[in-house]
């Protein structure tokens, strides 16, 4: 998003990615702030937490043996933090 120029919007958005929650942000709030629909928002969301997934993804690729050890990883990345 920073090469788009939109650091903005990532630095808006980037709460819904915390598995522990918003902190109380909240679509419209971020919509009004960002001077854009819900609509527009909740795709900004679901975009921003798909490349999320396909970043972790690559990353816990990098440091296990094998491919097969990717779900298994992450699950247990998931568990460690609660």
């Amino acid at each position: 998003m920073r090469n788009d120029g939109r650091l903005s919007h990532f630095n808006a958005l980037k709460v819904f990615l915390r598995p522990s929650g918003t902190d109380g942000a909240s679509i419209p709030e971020i919509a009004q702030q960002l001077s854009l629909s819900l609509g527009a928002v909740h795709v900004a969301v679901h975009r921003l937490r798909k490349r999320f997934a396909e970043l972790m993804r690559l990353e816990i690729l990098r440091t296990v043996e094998s491919p097969d050890d990717v779900d298994e990883e992450i699950q247990r990345l998931f568990e460690s933090l609660g």
